[in-house]
């Protein structure tokens, strides 16, 4: 849980204070990612929709901080999010300390809540999910939302 709460800050200020300047100066490169990462939401939808749920009882082991923490950076989800949030909300000039601060305070306490929603939904929908229907239902709908979010990358 820590690995993404610190993981999402710290690429939201890297994108704050690094990757926002050369997004300015090169905006097609926000826009390549855009629809990089859109497309690759679409197939993530796909794969969702169509998985299989195994029937494997494997003792898995659990992720470690700097995994999560890392992958953070390789989440387009997250990554796209940072981009829009820095571009929306942060201004260039004497105020540019102070936003980022609330910024980044702001999305600290958020990924620390949100972490916590989904962890604590996790635990409780682990029960269903030795029901083949509810897993096939369930994942249709999550793909379904997946792609409700790529629809607000562009309006």
């Amino acid at each position: 849980m820590l690995g993404v709460i610190f993981g999402f800050t710290s690429m939201l200020s890297l994108v704050n204070f690094g990757l926002i300047n050369i997004f300015k100066l090169y905006p097609i490169i926000q826009k390549i990612l855009v629809f990089t990462g859109s497309a690759f939401l679409v197939y993530l939808a796909y794969r969702i929709s169509f998985s299989k749920s195994s029937n494997q009882k494997e003792k898995l082991e659990p992720v470690k901080f700097i995994e999560t923490f890392l992958f953070q950076f390789l989440n387009p989800k997250g990554v796209i999010v940072a981009i829009i949030a820095v571009s929306t909300y942060i201004e260039s000039g004497d105020n540019f300390f102070t936003y980022s601060f609330w910024l980044l305070t702001s999305a600290f306490f958020f990924a620390i809540f949100s972490i916590l929603f989904w962890t604590l939904i996790g635990k409780f929908m682990r029960k269903f999910a030795t029901n083949e229907k509810f897993i096939k239902w369930f994942n249709y709908v999550m793909s379904a939302l997946l792609l409700g979010c790529i629809a607000t990358f562009y309006y």
